[in-house]
């Protein structure tokens, strides 16, 4: 019974070994052709696929504060320096000098002497309390000197007829003030006023007689001209005409008052 069971099994083996075989060695069919069709699908997911998804935007990040190591240290620029004014380096301060002055005696004081007397001097000051204002103060010596023809003088007691030789000599302490039309140049025209104090000696000689008399006044003044500044730092000059008057002076009953035209030729320095 074993036996017979163990020859079927054999059998089976063998013929399922030579049915492996036998398909194995006969030729396969062609295979079928096939029909493509072409189906729109509803969405398009291999366009999807396709096309690279896009990101979704992301909040954006919140600024974070710098630190202290990320600054550099980066160096001021300095300002550019500030255009000065050559006028305005002088206010505060004083300018001092001297002029000479040419004088012309008008008005009444010209029946006595009529020359022009180049003999005159001035020292000056002046102080910068504005680039267009400057006050200041001077001191002015003058001396006139003419020979008049033969004239009758009447005397307290008489009268003197005679060539006569009168002078008058001036001296005048002023304060004043000058105006600036212009803030810097090189030529800066002015004009001033001044008051101050005069005394002036009168004498006329005839003969062997000299009369004279010595009389003091208030002075008024006005003048004008140019200040030339060639540079902040040198010496300026001055050329200017200046108008006098002393009105209470008196003398032989032919002057009334003394009235003086002045030109001026002067340097100034710090």
């Amino acid at each position: 019974m074993i036996k017979s069971r163990q020859q079927f099994a054999w059998v089976v083996f063998v013929f399922g070994l030579s049915g492996t075989a036998v398909a194995q060695s006969a030729p396969l069919p062609p295979p079928a052709p096939t029909e493509l069709t072409l189906v729109q699908p509803a969405s398009q997911p291999a366009q999807q696929s396709a096309t690279p998804a896009t990101p979704a935007p992301q909040p954006p990040a919140e600024p974070t504060q710098p630190s202290a190591a990320s600054f550099e240290t980066v160096p001021a620029e300095a300002p550019p320096p500030a255009t000065r004014n050559r006028f305005s380096d002088k206010v505060g301060n004083l300018l001092g000098g001297m002029a000479w002055n040419v004088g012309f005696p008008v008005g009444s004081v010209r029946n006595f002497t009529d020359n022009a007397s180049a003999a005159g001097l001035e020292l000056l000051l002046k102080y910068w309390v504005h680039p267009r204002i400057t006050i200041g103060a001077s001191v002015e010596w003058q001396t006139y000197a003419d020979q008049r023809p033969r004239t009758t003088y009447p005397l307290k007691n008489g009268a003197l007829t005679a060539t006569a030789y009168n002078s008058v000599l001036m001296g005048t302490l002023r304060a004043g003030g000058d105006f600036y039309f212009l803030d810097e140049g090189p030529v800066i025209p002015y004009a001033g006023g001044s008051i101050g104090f005069g005394w002036s000696t009168l004498q006329s000689a005839a003969a062997d007689i000299a009369i004279y008399d010595n009389q003091s006044s208030v002075v008024l003044g006005l003048e004008a001209g140019v200040l030339i500044d060639p540079s902040p730092r040198s010496l300026k000059f001055l050329l200017g005409g200046r108008y006098s008057a002393e009105p209470v002076v008196s003398f032989l009953g032919s002057v009334h008052d003394i009235q003086t035209i002045v030109l001026q030729l002067g340097v100034l320095g710090r």
